[in-house]
Parts: structure tokens; C-alpha cells; sequence
């Protein structure tokens, strides 16, 4: 039967759905791989999923530039369907390779006091959970590469597939979390790949290979929606050890949670990403047995307030609510991120837990704290907030370092406005030797105050110790002097410790700190980095100080936990730095590339635009957070619209003449830069101010505000692409695979940059590298002796043709 030219339009449209589908499996294997890592190791691992997505697609690239005529020809689009397919086996099999070993048990314990050295074992098993998970990408990364290079002319087209594709995968990605889980999520992965399959056999011509593709697809969606319950798919060790007595699990899209028993009766543990938990209590639903709980931690505060209306940030397993009616509030307000605790305690915990999510003085808000704060108008008498963690890595949190806007100098101004006159804010966190998380909230708490107008802000904080946790109260109003008596009474009852309040600022950190006016500079001499961070810097848990970033590569600087993800992150900060070099430089060596002008300059053109537009995509994604109110919601609406609109800017390249491609690039590229510069400058006063609306005027809002950037970054790569291939065509792999490189930097740069300097700055920098691409574009139109010879590559069958074709 004769096989239809790939050239043809027809054939061009089938592989760009191919390349769409590819680029939405990729996309959902990434996120679902942020989930995985997190909840087998620790919430950092959310970089290690970026890098090895990213490592991967370069790798595509490389080996696309390295061997070309492997990867040439008609029968070019033909082997893309036999790399779909072979994708669609990869991703399940990765998975299985990933679950099923316990070696990565090494990195749960860096950092520790009993930690493991940077040893030969520790690298070789660094190496293989690195290629294990990059198996897929490595395959994906081909596709993108020879698609490209086949139809280089067509560049603007191809993108806005690939973009259009991705930002479809996003917003699926969440649904499929929700329903599916992380293991779930790789059989529909495997279900888009086979798809993908199917799409290149149709753009060849390959019937039979096209009702394979879609039997295969059928196969993978049927055993990912059964996955749930055969578990054919599952994870067998959590931080390299297996886990017993689970009776329940549930994923969604920013958390695996599950429940356990602790070896009693009364009490189940709700497991977090197997790293943050909460205890579910037994409960007959009779006040005498809620009496133990008024001399806690969690109740000092109840002390001053008889009565009290109530809000509890981060409800869990209700051991807050719990102590709010043992103490007699009159109504509490429970707000709790995650609606699979939300519906456990409700329904299949509801007996055990003496209905306590169930009573009439409760009322039930599944939502982001500060979100639902902000667009709050009551005030409480007591704000509560215990030991509310974020160890696990969100889907959003694929691009942060353990950021929590639960504890910055913003939200404790938040939780002062929704105080009564004499309202309490109180939050528990650990209390460490030397001082960290408790002692950060003090600071957090003096300057919050300050900056509303308080004079002396110490006399408005108390610190509570039990063993090794403590209880911050902070006050609208000063505290008097038969306040603190009676807190005094208290905590002798209890046999508590008062550590600092006013008129008692004891000794050690918390006294100095409260004892005198110039709290800054007690916090400037501290070893670790205690100062007040802002929404822009929301790395409570960070505590190693800007100047000591760089010890992070010891291990063992800074907070125990955190440690580990400096380590982890300043390793791959130089790892990606090797990468980006190697893919610039080793293509060129390996292939004997004439040394000419200009090809360099042009392959750091599109290096600039990978670092640039993750540090943009990553600084826009975390300001949007806050205002978008939940984590997975941020996810969807900000990468989703980024994708599209960038897609549809890619999209529009093909009515650009090639006479006016100069022009046409440096407007573009200095309209990025502006409109990063608005965006750093005007979104954080414009977002406060609207953060009262409802969700789906505040999702309209973000769409309006991203959207005219999002067409802006989707033209700057396709148009140095379309320039490129007028007579450079092979270089477009090599181009591919240095843009994948620096999207590895740029993820792990935006993070450092973040957790130092803040998110504006992020921003800021990602425009930075958007200018220097300005000063590097005119190298990607450079003709460079003949193209059939000069760089030891050749056009690929028509392509030619087409660009002659395009310039009449």
C-alpha cells in the first residue's frame, strides 16, 4: 500500500497530536513523580522529580543531535510510534523499578545525627534512582527532538502542540491524582503514550500500528482505574522501610494519607506523605472524658478566654476541637486543607472520634487557611494553630522548599485583624536546642506588631514549654499583669513551664529576645536564621542564613530536616551547572563541529530562554499561590494558563515573515521583560486587595493577569527555532537539548534564589535571562558557510523546500 509523504499536511497535523499527548503524559508522569518522591523519601525530592524530567528531555536531544541519521528520513515520524510505545511500557515499568527499592533509603537519612556520608554507596545509589526515574523522560525527550528536526520550518505550529498538550496534561493531572493517586496516574500516563502512538502511526500511514496504539491505551486507562483497588501498582517502602497496620489509603492531588494503628486502642495516627501526622482520639462524645485535655499544651490559653469563639487552623484529627469543647468554647470554626481527612472524620472515623466533626458548635471549612482568612470579616476570640506542617511536597510544591504561609509576618498581621480586642493568636511549634521553629514564631509575632504601630511588642507575647514543644500566645492588647498571673497559675497546675512573658522574660534566647526594644539585632548576632519571614520568603523552616548557603553542601548546617534539602539542593545546583556545559560543549566535540562564530552564541540563545522561563514560571506560580487559595488549584490555573496562552503565542509565530524575524523576536523579548517587571511590581498590592472575592472571580482574575505573558513566552523558542532551521536545521537538537539543560538550572536556581532573596527576585531574574536572549538572538539567523556541510549535519527531505517556500 503506498505510505503518504510524512511532509504532507495531513501527516504534519497527526504527529503534531502525537507530540501534544507525548507532551501531556510527560507532564502528568512529572507531577505524579513530585507526589511519589515526596512520599518515599521527603518533601525536597520534589526538585530531584524537576531535574530528572527535565535531564531527560535534553538527554532526548542529545542523543537526536549525536546520532542523526538513526533519527532521519520518511521513516523518521514512523519510529516516533515505536518511542510512544515504547514509553507507554516505560512508564509502569519505571514505576515498579521505583517501588520496589529500598536503596533510596540513603537519602531519608543525610542530615541526621546518625547521618550518612557522601560515600561511594551513597552516589552509586544517587545513580541508579536518578536513571530509574529518567527512563521515560529519556524516551520522551526523543520524540520532542526528532519531531522538531523534521519539521523545523514548522516550529511555531509544533510548539503550540507541545504546549497545548502540556497545559491540557496539567489540568488533567489533578483530577487524575484525585481519583486515581500516584500509581493510578502512571497507567493513564501509559494511556496517553499509547495515544501518542497511535497519532505517529497515523501520520506514516500504519493502520495496524494505530489499532494497536489504541488497544494498548484502552488497556492502560482500564487497569489505571482499577488500580485503586487491585494495587497492581503500589508503593512498598515509605523513607526505605515498609509500613504495617494500614487501614485505609487515599491519594489526591498534593497528599497520600493514610491510617494507622499506633499499638493502642484509643488513639489512630492520620499519615501524611508517611511524614507529617495527627492523632484521632477515642471518644464516647461525654465531656468527663475530654477533662485531661484542659491542662495541655494546646489549652494555656483557654485560661484567659471563658467561652471563647474559636478558630482552628489545620483541624486533623480533631485534638484541637477537642480541647476547644473541653475548655467551653461557644462555637469553633475547623478549617482544613484536605478533604480526605475532612471526609475520614466525618464518615469513616466519625464513632471512634465521638462525631466531633459532626457537633452543632462546629463548623467545617475545607480550604487554605490564610486564604479563607483573608476573606474572612469575623474576628475570634482565640486562634489556634498546632503543629500544622508542610513535609510533603505538594503538586505546586514540585517547584518550593517546604514554604508555608501559614507562619510569616503577613499572616500573623492577618490573624491580629481577626482578633477580638483581647483575642489570643496561638500557635505551637517544637522547641529545639538550640531554639528554632518556636523562637522564629516569637520574632514573626515582635515584628507583626510593629509594624502595627505597637510600641512595645513584647509585652503582648507569652511562651509556654512541655518537653520538647512550645506554645507562642500572642495578644491583641498587652498582656496585664493578672493575665500573666493567671497564665503563671496555670501552667503550675499543669506542670508546665512559663519560659518568657511580660515582667518574666527569663533567661536564653526567648528572654533576650523579649527583654529588649531592639529585637533585630539579638536576631542578627543568632547562629541560624531566625528573622521574620514574609510571603515573598516563606521558608519558616529555613534556617540556615543566606551568607551559609553555600555550607549547605556539609550536610549537616542549619535545622536537621532542611539540612537535607540544602544539601540535596546545592548538589543539584552544581550537577545542572555540569549539565548545562556538558549539553553545550560535548555535542560539538563528539561530532567535530567546526569552530565558527556564532554557533555558541546561538545555542545560548535558547540556553537563556530555559533558565528564563522557569524562574518566571516558578516566581508567578508561588505569587499566585496565596491568592488562589489552595495548592492544586494554584497548580491547574497558573501552569494550565501559562501552557495555553503560550501555546496560542506559538501558535501566532506562523504570520510572522521570516524578513521580519529580527524585529519581530526583540519586540517580543523586550515585552517579556516589561511585563515581568509589572507583574514583580504590581500583583502583590493588586492580590491583597481582591483576595476577598470568590474563587471563580479570583481564578478569572489570575487567567486575565497571565495570559498576555503567557503569549509572549510562548514565541521567543519557536521563532529561534524557525530562524535556525533556514539553514542549521541539525543544530535544532542540540538547541532542544541545551533549553532542557537550563530548564534543569533554572528550576533548581529559582529555588535558591527564593529561599535567599524571595520570589520578587526570582521573578526579576527569570526577566534578567530574558534580556540576555535579547542580546543573543541575532546569532540564531547567522548563516554559516553551507548548510548541507557546515556543521556536519543535514536538512532533513523538504525542509528546504518549505522554508524557501514560506519566505514568497
Amino acid at each position: 500500500m503506498p505510505i503518504e509523504s510524512p511532509a504532507s499536511p495531513s501527516s504534519r497535523v497527526w504527529a503534531g497530536l502525537g507530540l501534544a499527548l507525548t507532551s501531556g503524559a510527560l507532564l502528568m508522569l512529572e507531577v505524579s513523580l513530585t507526589r511519589i518522591l515526596s512520599v518515599v523519601m521527603w518533601y525536597h525530592f520534589a526538585f530531584f522529580a524537576i531535574s530528572v524530567a527535565l535531564f531527560g528531555l535534553a538527554s532526548g536531544g542529545l542523543v537526536v543531535y549525536l546520532l542523526p541519521h538513526r533519527f532521519a528520513g520518511e521513516r523518521a515520524i514512523e519510529r516516533c510510534a515505536t518511542i510512544a510505545l515504547t514509553l507507554a511500557l516505560a512508564a509502569p515499568l519505571s514505576f515498579v523499578l521505583l517501588a520496589a527499592n529500598p536503596s533510596y533509603r540513603v537519602f531519608t537519612s543525610l542530615g541526621s545525627p546518625t547521618g550518612i556520608s557522601l560515600r561511594v554507596a551513597t552516589l552509586l545509589a544517587a545513580v541508579a534512582l536518578y536513571l530509574t526515574s529518567a527512563i521515560p523522560f529519556v524516551v520522551g525527550g526523543l520524540i520532542g527532538a526528532i519531531v522538531f528536526r523534521r519539521y523545523g520550518a514548522a516550529a511555531g505550529r509544533l510548539y503550540a502542540f507541545d504546549l497545548t498538550g502540556a497545559s491540557l496534561g496539567c489540568l488533567a493531572t489533578v483530577p487524575v491524582l484525585d481519583q486515581l493517586g500516584g500509581p493510578g496516574a502512571v497507567w493513564v500516563v501509559a494511556a496517553l503514550a499509547a495515544l501518542a502512538s497511535a497519532a505517529f502511526s497515523a501520520a506514516s500511514r500504519r493502520r495496524g500500528r494505530v489499532a494497536l496504539g489504541v488497544a494498548l491505551a484502552v488497556v492502560a486507562l482500564s487497569l489505571g482505574v482499577t488500580n485503586p483497588g487491585t494495587g497492581l501498582l503500589h508503593l512498598r517502602y515509605f523513607r526505605g522501610r515498609e509500613l504495617a497496620g494500614t487501614r485505609f489509603e487515599k491519594w489526591n492531588s498534593f497528599s497520600r494519607v493514610a491510617v494507622r494503628d499506633v499499638g493502642t486502642p484509643d488513639s489512630l495516627l492520620i499519615e501524611i506523605d508517611a511524614a507529617s501526622n495527627t492523632f484521632v482520639s477515642r471518644w464516647d462524645g461525654r465531656a468527663p472524658g475530654l477533662r485531661p485535655l484542659r491542662d495541655g499544651l494546646i489549652a494555656v490559653q483557654y485560661a484567659l478566654e471563658p467561652q471563647p469563639k474559636v478558630l482552628v487552623i489545620g483541624s486533623g484529627g480533631g485534638v484541637d476541637l477537642l480541647t476547644a469543647v473541653a475548655c467551653g468554647a461557644r462555637s469553633v470554626t475547623a478549617v482544613e486543607v484536605n478533604p480526605i481527612i475532612v471526609g475520614l472524620m466525618r464518615h469513616r472515623l466519625a464513632d471512634f472520634s465521638g462525631g466531633i466533626y459532626l457537633r452543632p458548635e462546629m463548623r467545617i471549612v475545607t480550604d487554605e487557611a490564610r486564604s479563607y482568612i483573608r476573606r474572612s470579616h469575623e474576628r475570634f476570640d482565640v486562634i489556634q494553630a498546632g503543629y500544622v506542617d508542610t513535609y510533603a511536597a505538594t503538586a505546586a510544591g514540585a517547584f518550593s522548599l517546604t514554604e508555608n504561609t501559614l507562619y510569616t509576618r503577613e499572616a500573623y498581621e492577618d490573624y491580629l485583624d481577626h482578633l477580638t480586642p483581647g483575642g489570643i493568636v496561638s500557635i505551637q511549634r517544637y522547641f529545639e536546642e538550640p531554639p528554632q521553629q518556636s523562637i522564629r514564631l516569637v520574632s514573626l509575632a515582635l515584628a507583626a506588631l510593629e509594624r502595627r504601630g505597637v510600641a512595645d511588642p513584647a509585652r503582648h507575647v507569652v511562651v509556654v514549654r512541655q518537653g520538647d514543644r512550645a506554645s507562642v500566645l500572642v495578644k491583641r492588647s498587652p498582656f496585664t499583669d493578672r493575665e500573666v498571673a493567671s497564665i503563671e497559675a496555670h501552667c503550675a497546675a499543669a506542670r508546665l513551664e512559663l519560659v518568657a512573658a511580660p515582667q518574666r522574660p527569663g533567661g536564653g534566647p526567648y528572654g533576650e529576645l523579649l527583654a529588649t526594644r531592639d529585637f533585630r539585632r539579638v536576631i542578627e548576632r543568632y547562629p541560624l536564621d531566625i528573622s521574620p519571614v514574609a510571603d515573598d520568603r516563606p521558608f519558616f523552616f529555613y534556617v540556615v542564613k543566606p551568607t551559609q548557603f553555600w555550607r549547605g553542601l556539609l550536610v549537616n548546617s542549619g535545622e536537621r530536616m532542611n539540612s537535607r534539602a540544602v544539601f540535596l539542593l546545592t548538589s543539584l545546583l552544581f550537577v545542572s551547572a555540569a549539565l548545562c556545559a556538558l549539553m553545550l560543549f560535548a555535542p560539538g566535540w563528539a561530532r567535530r563541529t567546526p569552530r565558527q562564530p556564532g554557533i555558541l552564541r546561538a545555542l545560548a540563545y535558547f540556553g537563556a530562554l530555559g533558565l528564563g522561563f522557569m524562574l518566571v514560571e516558578v516566581g508567578m506560580l508561588q505569587r499566585l499561590m496565596l491568592f488562589l487559595g489552595h495548592p492544586a488549584l494554584a497548580l491547574s490555573v497558573v501552569l494550565t494558563t501559562l501552557l495555553l496562552f503560550a501555546g496560542v503565542g506559538s501558535a501566532l509565530v506562523r504570520g510572522v515573515p521570516p524578513e521580519d524575524s529580527d524585529r519581530a523576536l526583540a519586540v517580543r523579548l523586550v515585552g517579556i521583560v516589561a511585563l515581568v517587571v509589572v507583574c514583580a511590581a504590581a500583583w502583590p498590592p493588586l492580590f491583597r486587595a481582591l483576595v476577598g472575592l470568590e474563587r471563580p472571580w479570583r481564578v478569572a482574575l489570575a487567567v486575565v493577569a497571565l495570559a498576555p505573558i503567557g503569549l509572549l513566552l510562548g514565541t521567543a523558542l519557536p521563532l529561534g527555532l524557525r530562524r535556525l532551521a533556514v539553514d542549521r536545521s541539525a543544530l535544532i537538537p542540540w538547541a532542544w537539548a541545551v533549553n532542557g539543560a537550563t530548564s534543569v538550572l533554572g528550576s533548581v536556581l529559582a529555588m535558591v534564589v527564593a529561599i535567599n532573596n524571595g520570589f520578587t527576585a526570582t521573578l526579576l531574574l527569570g526577566g534578567a535571562f530574558y534580556l540576555v536572549a535579547l542580546t543573543l538572538a541575532r546569532f540564531t539567523a547567522q548563516r554559516i558557510g553551507n548548510p548541507e556541510t557546515s556543521i556536519h549535519g543535514t536538512l532533513e527531505p523538504g525542509t528546504q523546500h518549505r522554508t524557501t517556500g514560506s519566505r514568497s
